[in-house]
């Protein structure tokens, strides 16, 4: 086999690995989007439907606190210890009449069961079916069981003789704390249903697991709740309250689900919440499950499952198409001049040979050779550029993906609070103790929640606007903002950072060293989260003058950084995550920005510490920048 052939042999195998490098890389960072958006609408679904149990144990315990307080209410209770049937009849129309306009207001509120049990597990009175009473409860409703027996509350999901719903049972009590009778008040799946499609605005139904009642009883014409077979598991049925339910969340979801039925019963075993997608009519589909455990074993019995369009997925699939081809394109036109290039010589030995006579146009030959050659030295070099800049793009858009999360965390409570006031505020008025120095007082915490949410944006847009002019600013402040930043994420995974940060100004690029610091802060945080998982995690921050330099040190407790890899971790695409996690290019581009764009120097070492009396051994990345007096600027 000839040379020639052996180069151009292995060009074309070099050609073939480097594409697919490249398309593994572009199919990393197109999964990574996806899943990113595959767990916001896991997360909004998870949000919407905690905030909605929240406000129905609000409800509840307002309604069972209103009860109690009544004395005449407890005066009957009071009575059916003795009483004879005939009496205890008389008692249950007086305590329906005093209760009958309570519950319609209770009614509108969702409440689906006001149910009076007493002591022995036998019902007395279901407000919602008043002619029905006397039955027996025991070895059917746990929450009734447990109440009368340890006369404490109990709130969860369960099941009933004919029905299903999430329940709140109360002990009722007389003045000298004599125990009368156990109450329920419980909101069924279909007002959970209709407030996340109606007021959180989520296409949402309700899953039940078939086995949870008799198999005869789905055919009772007594049952409060109707259902079908759901068209996402067969051993689940789905609520059903309309009429056109049928045709928008079976027949239709049938249809959606073709393809990934099988994913998801398999996912469904599992047991826990999680979110999938598909593509329907050339529409990305994204459907959420959430599962709702029953409050004896804490087995999942019932789901709650949502289906929501998404742009961003159908986005992330075309682009990644687009970059695909655009990188393919790219490097066929670098390897063509590569191809060129390496077999340059025998051309020009062709040349020479014809042109021995014409040593003026041999001349000028070799003249135009060398400005080709020249020409695509300048041509590299600008692709290098344009490579370095796309790397750096895709370093900030990690860094954004990250930012997000984290505003996601900083506004999960405010809006948590928010709700909580203005459902306080319905309560009072529902309840008719409306106050005007309550009303003032909650819409002072609804006003200081909205001021913190609006901060967090103006926090978050500053971080990312873009400044590429040097000017002098506070090192302590700008970590601080930093901190701050990530201040909710580090909350979330129990991270202590403790500073040692002296107050020095330094003239640079703000924005690039902010970015720079928070590659390497983001890379400690990844790496301690899962090295110590169950243990303490630890990151220190030191900044100091040394001679006329500042140095930043950023220090971790994640066992640091194996031997054989020490010298790789600044190059570009070297990772140690799982390829769900990381592309390998914040390192890379944190080096760039301090050597390149600073003129500064990075340098990484293990370090073994004590602190607080224990031993600890971890990553030590060191930054040093000089310092430019305020004159010299």
């Amino acid at each position: 086999m000839s040379k020639k052939i052996k180069k151009n042999l292995l060009l074309i195998g070099s050609f073939i690995i480097l594409n697919i490098v490249i398309y593994n890389i572009i199919e990393i960072n197109k999964e990574q989007r996806i899943d990113f958006s595959l767990e916001k609408h896991l997360d909004k679904l998870k949000t919407h439907y905690n905030i909605l149990i929240y406000h129905q144990k609000i409800t509840a315990h307002a309604a069972y606190q209103s009860t109690i307080n009544k004395k005449d209410i407890i005066n009957i209770l009071k009575k059916t210890s003795l009483a004879t049937p005939q009496e205890l009849d008389i008692l249950r129309q007086k305590l329906f009449e005093k209760l009958k306009d309570k519950y319609k207001i209770l009614k509108y509120k969702g409440v689906l069961q006001y149910h009076f049990v007493l002591p022995n597990n036998r019902v007395f009175l279901r407000m919602h079916k008043p002619e029905k009473y006397g039955d027996s409860l025991k070895n059917i409703r746990y929450s009734f069981e447990y109440t009368n027996k340890y006369h404490k509350q109990i709130s969860g999901f369960e099941q009933g003789k004919t029905s299903h719903g999430f329940r709140n049972v109360y002990p009722i009590f007389d003045e000298n704390k004599n125990y009368l009778a156990s109450l329920e008040i419980s909101f069924s799946s279909d007002f959970l249903q209709e407030y996340l499609i109606n007021v959180s605005k989520i296409h949402t139904h309700f899953l039940v697991d078939k086995h949870i009642f008799d198999v005869k009883a789905w055919s009772r014409d007594d049952m409060i709740l109707q259902y079908q077979q759901s068209s996402e598991n067969k051993d689940f049925m789905m609520s059903i309250i309309h009429s056109d339910y049928k045709k928008e969340h079976i027949i239709e979801n049938r249809k959606r689900l073709k393809g990934i039925k099988r994913k998801i019963y398999k996912n469904m075993k599992k047991e826990e919440a999680f979110s999938i997608y598909t593509v329907y009519k050339e529409k990305t589909v994204v459907i959420s499950f959430y599962p709702i455990k029953n409050i004896k074993e804490k087995k999942t019995v019932a789901w709650i499952v949502s289906y929501d369009k998404d742009a961003f997925i159908d986005m992330a699939v075309d682009t990644n198409s687009y970059a695909q081809l655009a990188m393919f394109l790219l490097l066929f036109i670098i390897f063509y001049f590569l191809y060129r290039t390496i077999n340059q010589k025998e051309i020009l030995d062709i040349q020479v040979k014809k042109q021995t006579e014409a040593l003026a146009k041999s001349e000028q030959s070799l003249k135009l050779l060398n400005e080709n050659l020249e020409q695509r030295i300048k041509e590299e070099v600008k692709k290098n550029q344009e490579k370095d800049t796309l790397l750096f793009q895709q370093s900030k858009m990690a860094s954004m993906g990250e930012m997000i999360g984290n505003i996601a965390h900083q506004w999960r409570q405010p809006i948590a609070i928010i709700s909580m006031w203005a459902n306080n505020i319905i309560a009072d008025i529902d309840m008719e103790e409306v106050e005007n120095e309550s009303l003032k007082k909650y819409a002072n915490h609804i006003n200081e929640q909205t001021v913190h949410l609006s901060k967090t944006i103006d926090d978050f847009r500053n971080f990312f606007a873009p400044n590429k002019e040097k000017k002098l600013f506070s090192l302590k402040s700008s970590i601080d903002k930093t901190l701050e930043l990530l201040s909710a994420s580090f909350k979330v995974h129990n991270i202590e950072v403790i500073q040692n940060i002296e107050d020095i100004e330094i003239i640079t690029l703000q924005n690039e060293l902010t970015q720079a610091i928070l590659n390497i802060i983001k890379n400690s945080k990844d790496i301690i989260t899962v090295f110590n998982e169950n243990g303490r995690k630890l990151i220190f921050i030191n900044v100091y003058k040394k001679d006329k330099n500042v140095v930043i040190e950023i220090i971790d407790n994640g066992g640091g950084i194996p031997k054989n890899i020490m010298q790789k971790i600044f190059d570009p695409y070297f990772t140690t995550k799982h390829k769900s996690q990381g592309t390998g290019i914040g390192l890379y581009m944190t080096q760039s920005i301090i050597t390149k764009h600073l003129n500064g120097t990075i340098d990484v070492q293990n370090s073994e510490y004590v602190y607080d009396g224990k031993n600890y051994k971890g990553a030590k990345f060191q930054i040093k920048l000089h310092l430019i007096s305020k004159a010299s600027s």
